[in-house]
């Protein structure tokens, strides 16, 4: 699924799979194991001109902060948006706390948020 915006002429897409609310292989639903906590998802802002950043990111429950951003990365232009051998970047984990706060600030300036993180779970 997929939700597009435009913010300060920047295209804003955030991109995730839907979860089949039945799976027709599983015989008994007493040993089904329960949905996932957390959805992974991708949010790409693209720059008029095709330059950008995609952040890989996965919601997770609670009231606090309801996404991670496991890594990131930029492309300069389509050819390097779509190549599958493109580096997708370090551990958002392993960057300096700053650039992480300034990144999680960015996404929200973005318009990622909770109400858009339940909307991902609930798909």
């Amino acid at each position: 699924m997929v939700l597009v915006r435009t913010v300060d002429g920047k295209t804003v897409k955030i991109e995730w799979q839907l979860s089949s609310p039945f799976d027709p292989n599983m015989e008994d639903a007493d040993d089904a194991e329960p949905a996932p906590d957390s959805t992974d998802f991708s949010v790409t802002i693209e720059e008029p001109k095709g330059s950008g950043v995609v952040f890989y990111c996965s919601t997770q429950s609670g009231q606090d902060h309801r996404f991670v951003i496991g890594n990131l990365t930029r492309f300069s232009g389509p050819e390097q948006k779509e190549s599958a051998s493109a580096y997708n970047g370090p551990e958002f984990e392993d960057l300096d706390d700053k650039l992480q706060e300034a990144f999680d600030e960015y996404l929200a300036e973005m318009g990622m948020n909770d109400d858009v993180c339940d909307f991902i779970d609930a798909s």
